[in-house]
């Protein structure tokens, strides 16, 4: 079961997916198949000399103990959430785990 992309464009001019996912851990799962997947095949790249807060806001995301939340307190889940945001708009998660509505603002 793919995901289906119903694009309506909201009043601002921007399309916006939100997509849901069955865990936490299949959003950040994702992203770091990308950043480097068992092979070792690397498909997304952060340039350090631009993004140096995302950088490291992903080294540093860290979970809440025994569970898949990630933990807010650290302050780096912000922009590791708007990087899987970003991944799976433009590199869906093809198990079929999510699914993406479009939200009109």
């Amino acid at each position: 079961m793919g995901h289906q992309h119903q694009l309506k464009e909201g009043s601002f001019g921007a399309d916006i997916f939100v997509p849901k996912f069955r865990t936490n851990s299949d959003k950040y799962n994702h992203v770091n198949g990308l950043l480097c997947n068992g092979p070792g095949v690397r498909r997304l790249l952060i340039n350090p000399h631009t993004c140096p807060r995302l950088i490291e806001s992903v080294d540093g995301l860290q979970y809440k103990d025994g569970t898949n939340s990630a933990d807010k307190n650290s302050g780096f889940c912000h922009l590791t959430d708007a990087l899987a945001y970003a991944v799976i708009g433009l590199f869906p998660i093809p198990t079929g785990y999510g699914s993406v509505s479009t939200v009109q603002i």
